[in-house]
């Protein structure tokens, strides 16, 4: 069983074409192996793109829409990217 991770950056709200393209690779390779998909979807709008990764193949979203993302991306980013990882127990992270 495979489990990945998919990090999205999230900025306006929507649901950025890379983290889509890399979802529909991580649906297949999940599925392949019986595993589940999960999102970190990161960025101030974030929750807005909950239902688009749904709809893509997610199993689970998780957001993070602090605001700090806005001051300091980077380090808001990594941290939150750590806390979904271990939420997701994934052996696979996509970013």
């Amino acid at each position: 069983m495979t489990d990945i991770l998919v990090a999205a950056s999230v900025h306006d709200g929507v649901a950025p074409a890379a983290a889509l393209d890399l979802l529909g690779g991580a649906r297949k390779l999940a599925d392949a192996s019986h595993g589940k998909v999960t999102v970190a979807a990161l960025g101030v709008s974030a929750a807005a793109t909950g239902q688009a990764f749904v709809e893509r193949g997610a199993d689970l979203v998780l957001t993070s829409t602090e605001a700090s993302f806005d001051a300091a991306p980077g380090e808001v980013g990594v941290i939150a990217l750590e806390a979904a990882w271990k939420i997701s127990n994934a052996s696979i992270v996509l970013c």
